[in-house]
């Protein structure tokens, strides 16, 4: 069966984030004492889920789905874009970084209900618990 146009978008949209530097989102040496450190859980759950979609194999998600993560991940890289643009020679860079910090805090609450719950479904599908399972049983 042919991937359909939101997977595909999907699955490209994941290899875009997954080539984001994490560490280089929370802080840069340029950018002084100002940083993202407040937003590490954030960015954290973000990467992680993101990590595990591209591990698991999402082709058997609805494709409801599929473009429900897909408008979260663009509203995300969206959002990281800014932040991977900050410079601290805005006007005010700290409330900058605080409006950014606020947002990121909401968008990857919204992306982690709309994609975390899927998960364990996928590492179902994908083996990887029904392996541990057998292997846990077998080997008491």
């Amino acid at each position: 069966m042919p991937n359909s146009p939101d997977l595909t978008a999907l699955t490209d949209k994941i290899e875009v984030l997954l080539e984001l530097d994490e560490d280089r989102l929370i802080s840069r040496v340029e950018w002084g004492q100002i940083s993202f450190e407040a937003g590490r859980l954030d960015f954290d759950r973000i990467f992680t889920i993101i990590r595990f979609l591209d591990d698991l194999p999402i082709e058997i998600l609805p494709t409801a789905t599929h473009k429900v993560i897909l408008t979260e991940l663009t509203n995300l890289a969206a959002l990281l874009k800014r932040i991977n643009a900050f410079s601290i020679e805005s006007g005010n860079p700290a409330q900058e970084r605080n409006t950014l910090l606020v947002q990121l805090k909401a968008q990857a609450d919204t992306f982690y209900t709309q994609a975390a719950p899927w998960i364990p479904f996928l590492a179902y599908q994908k083996g990887d618990i029904s392996k541990s399972i057998k292997k846990n049983i077998w080997s008491n």
